[in-house]
């Protein structure tokens, strides 16, 4: 007995390679949003990497401020973006003479830490007191009447002071060294608490510290904050943006960060 065979038709053949096309088209669909899932849950653990690292960078270099009184400790808002930081650190050196012998250990050097919006970079600034004695200049100890050694006021000092801070962050690169820490930083500030007058009340927050309020001295408690976008595409597309469309891109693609740091009462030490 002869077998039958059954042929598709063309409208069969045009329905099933029409629904062999629309479960392409959705597995695609499906692979593309994994990818790009894959893809921003990538560069989220990579902010999230940097700022912990950052964090605890800039957290080190503050914890080690050499204080005294009077002893340069400056945060000040100059941008309506970000704040900087500029005091002075004892760091470990190991540098010799012209004949190869040791000439001390340790040395000072002033440090700032201030944002490029331009770049999105937060940089840290370097400066060293050697051959500089405008440096020098600045640092007590100071004697009850606030006079330095060979007749230079406080005032003086004070000047000083300013004309470092000016130097720390020069464009100029001769005048220092230049750390980059991390990329795609949008913002960069600190919330200073001083202690409160009365023992048990709640610790005192500097509201504003910009202009002639710029903290001079170190707070009881630093609050350090930074927030970044998740890659330098998006920090672009956020530089060239407009206010609404900037506030558009932090909310979903911005992350913020913050440590905080219990510096003490250091004006009893």
């Amino acid at each position: 007995m002869k077998r039958k065979i059954y042929n598709f038709t063309l409208v069969e053949l045009l329905v099933t390679m029409g629904v062999f096309c629309i479960l392409l088209m959705v597995s695609m669909q499906i692979f593309g949003n994994a990818g790009k899932l894959w893809t921003r849950s990538e560069q989220k653990n990579n902010t999230f990497a940097a700022a912990r690292t950052a964090l605890e960078f800039i957290s080190a270099r503050i914890q080690s401020h050499a204080y005294t009184e009077d002893m340069p400790f400056e945060i000040s808002n100059d941008s309506t973006q970000h704040y900087r930081i500029f005091f002075p650190t004892v760091m470990p050196m190991n540098r010799k003479d012209e004949n190869g012998n040791d000439r001390d250990k340790y040395s000072m050097r002033f440090v700032g830490f201030d944002l490029d919006e331009a770049t999105g970079i937060l940089k840290m600034y370097i400066h060293s007191d050697e051959g500089n004695s405008s440096f020098l200049n600045v640092m007590p100890p100071y004697s009850a009447n606030r006079r330095r050694r060979g007749g230079n006021s406080y005032s003086n000092a004070d000047s000083a002071r300013a004309g470092v801070r000016n130097e720390v962050f020069s464009s100029s690169p001769e005048t220092h060294n230049t750390v980059e820490i991390v990329e795609n930083v949008v913002d960069f500030r600190f919330y200073c608490y001083d202690l409160p007058q009365n023992p048990g009340d709640p610790l005192i927050l500097r509201n504003n510290i910009s202009g002639s309020n710029a903290l001079n001295s170190p707070p009881y408690l630093l609050v350090v904050e930074l927030r970044m976008l998740e890659s330098k595409d998006l920090y672009q597309k956020w530089f060239n943006a407009n206010s609404s469309e900037r506030e558009e891109i932090v909310n979903e693609f911005g992350h913020t960060f913050h440590r905080a740091l219990l510096l003490g009462d250091r004006r009893r030490l």
